[in-house]
Formats: C-alpha cells, sequence, structure tokens
C-alpha cells in the first residue's frame, strides 16, 4: 500500500475539487458504470479482484470506497492500475493501514489520467481469506464518483456488488505410498497433515489398523499408553488417547483448553512398525476415519490413506544363500601356485566358515552379507600377511649376506698414511653398517639402499676429510682472529649502509646536506677494513688483534641520524606553514560578489579555522596537512548549499524560473503521495507557514488570477 497520509471520503473530494476547480459537476446521460465480477475464496486463500469500467465516452478521474465481506481483509500494498490507465502523471491510490483497520474499508482513487472508452479491468487487488465458514457474502462498492475531463460527473449508479462464495476447511492427510520392512527390524511411519489455510485447528481423529504379523512398537516404554511420536506441530496441551479394536486402534488428539495445531503442512504424528516371522511378503497399514475440528466445533472428514508394506526377509533368504556361494568361490580363486601350506589352509578353513553361516533374522540382508564378507575380509587379510610373513624371512636373509658384503668394501679403502680423523672414518662407517637391522615396513631394495648411504657418505666424507688434512694446520689462528673481527666490521657496513637508505628514504628533502658526514665514514670504514685485509693476507693476525676506530664509527653513525631528523623537522615545519597559507587563500578566494552573510561567514570561519592549526610533531607532514584539507573540503559543498537556498523562490515549485499551474499541481501529486523527481519542496510551503498543503496550491493559483 503506497505510504500517503490518511485521507477521508471529504478531503479526498476537496483535492479532486481543487484540482478541477474551474469545472462545474453536470450530470451525465452517458452510459458510464463500475462493476465487479462474482469469486469464489477458500480458508487461507488470496485472491485479486478486478474493477471493471463500461464507458462510452473518455474518463478522467474516478473515486470507490470497497467494503469487504467478514472474513476477508485487503493484503496491502496490492492495488494497481491497468493498461487501460493511460497518461504521464496516472496514478492509483488506495487509503492506507491504518485507515482501512479503522473503517474496515478500502478508499481507492485514480486521478489525473485517461481513460479511454470501451470495457474492462481498471484496478485491480487482492483480499486474503481467514477461517471461512460454507456460505455465500456480498462485496459491496460504494461512493462511486467519475467525472470527465472537463469535471463533469458521468456515472448515474454510485453503488455495485459482487456475490462472493466463501469455502471452510482445507486440510488433508498423507503418508508414504510404501515402506519395505524385513522380520525383527523397525520402521518409523511419518504421518502428515496439510492445513496451511486453516489456523484455528484443536482435534484430529481416525483409525490405524496394522496387518498380521506387524506390531507397533511404543515410542517411550516407560509411557506405554502412548503409541504415537508427537511432531513438534501439536501443541503442549493437546494428548492423543488410543483404544485397541478388534486389530485396530482407533485414536484421538484433543485439548481441554482448546490448543491449536500449528498451521503448516508437514508432518503431524508418527510411528514405528516391527515385522515378526507371520508377516506375509505383501500387506496393507490403512488409516481410515480421518477427522479434524476447529476451535469453533467445524469438522471435516479426510480421505484415508493406505501404505503398502513389502516384507523383505522372503526374498532377503535367498539372496544370501546365493552370496554365500559367490564369496565361497571368490575364496577359493586366491590360491595361488606355490602357496604354503598355510596359506591353503586359511583359505579353506574360510571357505567351510562361510559356508556353515545361517540367515539370522533379527538382522536386514546387508547385515547378513557383513557377516559373510567379515569372514572373506578377514581370511584375504590373514592371507596378505602369510605371504608377507613367508616373503619377509627371504628378504632378512638376503640382507644379512648384504651387509657383509658392503662392512668388507668400506674396509678395503683404508690407507697406509691416513690421519686418526680417516681412520676413524672408516671404522665409524664398518661399524654403522654392521650395526643396521631389517626394517619391515620397507622393501629389500628400500633397505639395502640404506646400507648403500652409509657406504657412499663413507667415501664422501673420507675424500674431505683427507683433503682438510692437507690445509688443517695452516693458518689457524689468522683464521679465527680474522672471522672474528671481520664480523664486526660487517656490522658497522650494515648500519652505514641502513642509516644512508634511512636518510634517502624518510628524509629525502636534507638528504644533501650530509652527503660529506656520510663520506667521512665511508673513508673511515674502509680504511679499517684494508688494515684487516693486509693484516690476514699477511698472516699476521692473532686472537688478541683488536677493532681499531669501531667506536668511533658507530658514535658517527648515531650523531649522523639524530642530525638528520632535527633537519628533516624544521623543513617540515616550515612546509607546512607555507601550505596553511597556501589553503587559507584558496579558501578566501572561493568568495563571490552578491554573496549573503551567511556564505561570508562560512569563508570566514574557515579560514579562521586553517590559521589556527599547529604542526602536530607526533605525526608527519601528510597527516598535518591532511588536517588542513578536512577543513577545506567541506568549504565548497557548504557554499554551494548556502547558494541554492538564498536561489529558492516561493512557489516556483519545479524549479523552471515560472510560477503558473504546473507548480499547483506538483503540489496536489506530493499530497497523494507521487511526489515528481524535480520537485522543489522548500518552494513548496508558498504561504509560509512551515506546511505544505492545499492553501500553498490555492496560493499560486490565486497569483495566477491576481
Amino acid at each position: 500500500m503506497s505510504n500517503i497520509t490518511n485521507i477521508s471520503k471529504r478531503t479526498m473530494q476537496s483535492c479532486l475539487l481543487l484540482m478541477l476547480f474551474l469545472a462545474q459537476a453536470l450530470t451525465s446521460s452517458a452510459k458510464v458504470e463500475i462493476s465487479v465480477e462474482d469469486f469464489t475464496i477458500a480458508s487461507g486463500e488470496t485472491k485479486e479482484v478486478a474493477v471493471l469500467l463500461t464507458n462510452d465516452q473518455p474518463v478522467t478521474a474516478l473515486q470507490l470506497t470497497v467494503d469487504l465481506p467478514k472474513g476477508l481483509t485487503y493484503k496491502e500494498n496490492s492495488v494497481n492500475k491497468t493498461a487501460r490507465v493511460k497518461g504521464r502523471g496516472a496514478m492509483v491510490q488506495a487509503s492506507d493501514k491504518d485507515a482501512y483497520e479503522r473503517t474496515g474499508k478500502l478508499v481507492i482513487v485514480e486521478t489525473d489520467g485517461t481513460i479511454a472508452a470501451g470495457e474492462g479491468a481498471i484496478i485491480t487487488f487482492s483480499v486474503e481469506a481467514g477461517t471461512l465458514d460454507d456460505k455465500e457474502e456480498v462485496l459491496n462498492i460504494e461512493d462511486i464518483e467519475i467525472v470527465d475531463d472537463n469535471g463533469t460527473k458521468l456515472n448515474e449508479n454510485k453503488t455495485c456488488t459482487a456475490k462472493v462464495k466463501m469455502l471452510g476447511l482445507d486440510c488433508k492427510f498423507s503418508a508414504p505410498e510404501s515402506i519395505e520392512v524385513s522380520v525383527g527390524q523397525e520402521y518409523q511411519v511419518d504421518v502428515t497433515m496439510t492445513n496451511v489455510h486453516v489456523q484455528d485447528l484443536t482435534a484430529l481423529q481416525g483409525t490405524l489398523t496394522l496387518p498380521e504379523g506387524l506390531e507397533i512398537v511404543l515410542p517411550d516404554e516407560e509411557e506405554s499408553e502412548e503409541r504415537f511420536i508427537y511432531s513438534d506441530r501439536i501443541p503442549k496441551q493437546s494428548q492423543f488417547k488410543f483404544e485397541d479394536n478388534n486389530g485396530s486402534i482407533n485414536f484421538v488428539l484433543s485439548s481441554s483448553m482448546n490448543a491449536k495445531i500449528i498451521e503448516n503442512d508437514g508432518v503431524i504424528f508418527s510411528f514405528i512398525v516391527k515385522a515378526t516371522a507371520d508377516l506375509a511378503e505383501e500387506a496393507e497399514i490403512s488409516l481410515t476415519d480421518l477427522r479434524v475440528a476447529t476451535t469453533t466445533g467445524k469438522s471435516q472428514l479426510c480421505d484415508p490413506l493406505t501404505i503398502k508394506v513389502t516384507n523383505t526377509s522372503v526374498a532377503d533368504r535367498a539372496a544370501f544363500d546365493e552370496y554365500k556361494a559367490e564369496q565361497a568361490a571368490a575364496l577359493e580363486a586366491l590360491a595361488e601356485e606355490g602357496d604354503s601350506e598355510a596359506s591353503q589352509a586359511i583359505i579353506a578353513d574360510a571357505v567351510a566358515d562361510i559356508e556353515a553361516l545361517e540367515y539370522d533374522e533379527e538382522k536386514s540382508l546387508d547385515e547378513n552379507k557383513a557377516a559373510i564378507d567379515e569372514v572373506a575380509a578377514s581370511a584375504q587379510e590373514a592371507l596378505a600377511a602369510q605371504r608377507a610373513a613367508e616373503q619377509l624371512a627371504a628378504d632378512k636373509e638376503a640382507f644379512a649376506e648384504y651387509l657383509a658384503e658392503q662392512a668388507a668394501a668400506v674396509e678395503a679403502l683404508a690407507e697406509e698414511d691416513d690421519s686418526e680423523a680417516a681412520q676413524q672414518i672408516l671404522a665409524d662407517a664398518k661399524a654403522a653398517i654392521e650395526a643396521l637391522e631389517y626394517d619391515e615396513e620397507k622393501s629389500l631394495d628400500e633397505n639395502k639402499a640404506a646400507v648403500d648411504a652409509v657406504a657412499a657418505n663413507a667415501q664422501e666424507a673420507l675424500t674431505a676429510q683427507r683433503a682438510a688434512d692437507a690445509e688443517a694446520a695452516k693458518a689457524a689462528a689468522n683464521e679465527e682472529a680474522y672471522t672474528t673481527l671481520k664480523a664486526q666490521y660487517d656490522e658497522l657496513r650494515a648500519a652505514l649502509r641502513q642509516a644512508k637508505n634511512t636518510i634517502k628514504n624518510d628524509y629525502p628533502e636534507v638528504a644533501s646536506q650530509f652527503d660529506d658526514t656520510i663520506a667521512d665514514l665511508e673513508d673511515m670504514l674502509s680504511d679499517a677494513i684494508a688494515k684487516l685485509e693486509g693484516a690476514y693476507a699477511a698472516e699476521k693476525l692473532t686472537a688478541e688483534s683488536t677493532l681499531q676506530n669501531g667506536e668511533a664509527i658507530a658514535a658517527g653513525i648515531e650523531a649522523l641520524l639524530a642530525d638528520v631528523a632535527a633537519a628533516q623537522l624544521a623543513a617540515d615545519k616550515a612546509a607546512f606553514e607555507a601550505y596553511v597559507a597556501e589553503q587559507a587563500a584558496a579558501v578566501e578566494a572561493m568568495a563571490e560578489e552578491g554573496d549573503s552573510e551567511a556564505s561570508q561567514a562560512i569563508i570566514a570561519d574557515a579560514v579562521e579555522a586553517i590559521n589556527a592549526l599547529e604542526y602536530d610533531e607526533e605525526k608527519t607532514l601528510d597527516e598535518n596537512k591532511a588536517a588542513v584539507d578536512e577543513l577545506v573540503a567541506p568549504v565548497a559543498d557548504a557554499l554551494e548549499a548556502q547558494r541554492e537556498a538564498d536561489a529558492i523562490i516561493p512557489g516556483d515549485v519545479n524549479g523552471d524560473g515560472k510560477i503558473n499551474t504546473v507548480d499547483a499541481s506538483y503540489i496536489l501529486m506530493y499530497l497523494v503521495g507521487n511526489t515528481p523527481e524535480d520537485f522543489v519542496e522548500k518552494a513548496a510551503d508558498v504561504d509560509g507557514d512551515g506546511k505544505i498543503n492545499t492553501l500553498d496550491a490555492t496560493a499560486i493559483l490565486k497569483k495566477l488570477v491576481e
């Protein structure tokens, strides 16, 4: 429903007269009639109603009041015009929800359109039904007003009616068409009730009949009176009562408090059945005498249900015997030429165990097959384990022979002048090979590869050791001292490089001021490193050598960074002050000749705020500039809004620079909720009383007449 102001019949008529105040209401002899066709609606149903117009001449505007019969309500936002209603500003409006609920009537207004001569629907709206009784009611159309573009009244009849046939309860039950059960197994049957259009159901009843060999299972042994499982659609205040009657169970669901069954389409209750050996291969469950009742005592007999029951146990026994034969044959096929007696015995025992199995009626076919599968799987697992054990024994014997061969080969690598370290490498490798044990998680080749890896590592280590022994005695003290001092100089070099990058990246504006200082530090470091390299090349370094000039270089780097930071801060403050002056001047330049005092104040306040800003040393230059930008950014929009406000003309509602009847019609369209896109709300308050109403449209029309 359109969001419009509550409009009484008298106010709607006044608006129509204001739009057409130059026209005179005259009685027309033309044939112009409103009608609504008869229709049928069921409980909970939504139905679209068409307002029909028969007219032998064009119609410009109309209004009518719809009085709905008890049990039907208007569906909010459902009123619409049809293709017969033409025109650039054509619109259809209905009274709002509050007005409808207060009066029980729906006011429909169509205006500012053109309906050509003809017949058929011009307006549609929808009604919703609650819980209905089976009867016939009347829908009344009243207060019909139809006029042409001169304001001439065209209709003679101010009322019309339509017959509404109402239908009562709409409920039905459903359940699975068939189920499959096996002896000893339980099965839950869900019974569904559909009552999506019936909101006040409070009771239901019926008769459940089970075939011989199918018995009901109590859902809770502690509640021996309960036969059904309640769904959450059944209120807590309601309870089933049961009565056994010659193999059938009569049941009634009721509540002493008239609690309502939840309106829905889903399971209402369930029951569990269990098959015995007496159940036939094909049988039926029936639900008959199904009836529902409402809180008002209205009831309905629903269609009976039949559920086909198939006892799968009969066919399952034959399938089980066939499966036994298949699996026994599959096991016999696992035999291989050369199998040991132990492997052959595993297969023979498993075949005998499978053939000895009998069908367990307490289990399903799949569960009985699973017992066969378990025997077969165990046999396959045992057979694989036996064959693996036999192969493992052969692999271990081959591995022991290979260990002895490789240990002898490593021992043969020894040379007469080997150092103790080289001799130890060979001794350790031989011991490592002899200590290896067969890894049962790996293949024979993978175990041999472990032996090969030890031997290969020994050869590589032996070669490296013999080369190292030739150089081991050369300048050991010189190397140790050089390594220590070189690391210290490398740290200084990295520190100086980092300082240069920091100055370049973080302080580009002042970086050039410190080029000489950096160059001096680099020279000091280069000289120190050159002295170190010279001493190392001459093998003159000892453990007692000390770092020369390192402390001075480190202190110089620290002082350099402090001086650069101070210089950059001074430069940033100067740049900030220049930026403040620049932005203040830019704001002052926004002034225009003829600006109002309000516009001038906007500029003055902004300039004052900008000039009052001080540099925040906790932030970067860009962040300080951003604070200036935050004050400058909204000035242009504020000026534009103020200048637009200064330029508004009272009465120029469409903003075209002229005041005419179009501006008056814009106000009327606004009042019925059809606001044009170019509507200037401030200009619409013509009389300046702070409100927009029909008096503002009248003021425009008076100006035009004057």
